[in-house]
């Protein structure tokens, strides 16, 4: 049977950094920007606030689209059957704000912010 032995001597774990080599080249662009991802600066509480309210409002506006009364109409004639259950109407709904939200927030917002 073997057996591992390990260095307990805590002064020679890793390399000094006086040792390690130096790059003095250019960072490329795609560099910086993996930099800038990677590592982003804190955001202060307005902008947090920010990001928390356009969320806020992109739902606020969805609901108040789908609330109105020929958006009801609309899926009334589209789909007959929710004419019958205010139920149905309520959870077809639902389904499309839901789906709205999902394509906004991923799709529009997220190139949006790759551009910035």
């Amino acid at each position: 049977m073997t057996t591992i032995q390990y260095n307990q001597d805590p002064a020679s774990t890793g390399d000094p950094i006086q040792n390690l080599q130096i790059d003095n080249s250019q960072a490329t662009q795609n560099e910086i920007h993996i930099v800038d991802t990677l590592f982003t600066k804190n955001a202060g509480i307005m902008d947090k606030l920010a990001v928390e309210a356009t969320d806020c409002i992109i739902i606020g506006v969805i609901f108040i689209v789908f609330s109105l009364p020929q958006t009801n109409n609309l899926i009334k004639k589209i789909l007959p059957v929710s004419a019958n259950s205010p139920y149905i109407l309520i959870g077809i709904k639902t389904l499309a704000v839901m789906i709205s939200y999902w394509l906004i927030k991923h799709f529009y917002l997220s190139r949006r912010e790759i551009i910035i």
